[in-house]
């Protein structure tokens, strides 16, 4: 999977009140564009970190949940933090009961999956199916989420039902689209449904984009 890291219409978020943070100072791995874009998103220049953002794919085809587990990873090295990826089908072979209440909730452990020592994936039923009262009360995950995760890497298409909870929940989205797949009427749909749950869109993420070598390049191979 190739991804294309640039932000256009770069927005500056509004919902932090917060002073600017600064981005950390580790920057190893830059060079890679998943290390470049999850420092653009959650630590612009000169305005405060964001730790909840929604990655929004318009259509079926772009997988939203496996590039922001990609991100999510890039992240959890930049910050040195716990990271959660969430988004996408319950985990295969986690138990079938999923917690009724927020009570309950520590036991998001039995019903997610570890992707390395800082990243966590865990499926979006676990906050929508079971809670949505309880979160639609609410603007930011459960405390239990909160007291083990530090950044919170959100992922759903516009057909899906947890995408009004996760954009209650986020500071900001970023609309992803496939190269050579992705329709123009989609993404201009994406937008909007955004727009009308007011979430501030900083840019567009172009996936599978494969660039051509010029043959003035090969000749110098």
């Amino acid at each position: 999977m190739s991804v294309s890291a640039e932000l256009w219409r770069i927005a500056t978020d509004t919902r932090e009140t917060a002073p600017p943070s600064p981005a950390p100072a580790n920057d190893s791995g830059l060079d890679d564009p998943f290390a470049a874009l999850a420092r653009q998103v959650f630590f612009p220049v000169g305005a405060p970190r964001r730790r909840h953002v929604l990655f929004v794919a318009p259509d079926d085809e772009t997988r939203a949940i496996d590039l922001c587990e990609t991100v999510a990873i890039a992240l959890a090295k930049l910050s040195r933090s716990q990271v959660a990826v969430v988004g996408g089908a319950v985990i295969h072979g986690s138990a079938k009961k999923l917690p009724q209440s927020i009570a309950e909730a520590s036991l998001w452990r039995a019903h997610s999956e570890r992707v390395n020592a800082d990243v966590w994936r865990l499926p979006a039923r676990l906050f929508c199916d079971r809670l949505p009262q309880e979160l639609s009360e609410q603007r930011r995950p459960p405390a239990e989420f909160q007291n083990a995760f530090e950044y919170f890497v959100f992922a759903a298409n516009t057909e899906s039902g947890e995408l009004p909870i996760f954009g209650a929940m986020s500071d900001a989205a970023v609309l992803l689209v496939t190269a050579n797949r992705t329709r123009r009427d989609s993404a201009l749909h994406a937008k909007e449904q955004l727009a009308r749950y007011k979430l501030p869109l900083l840019g567009t993420v172009l996936n599978d984009r494969v660039l051509e070598i010029p043959q003035a390049i090969y000749r110098r191979l």
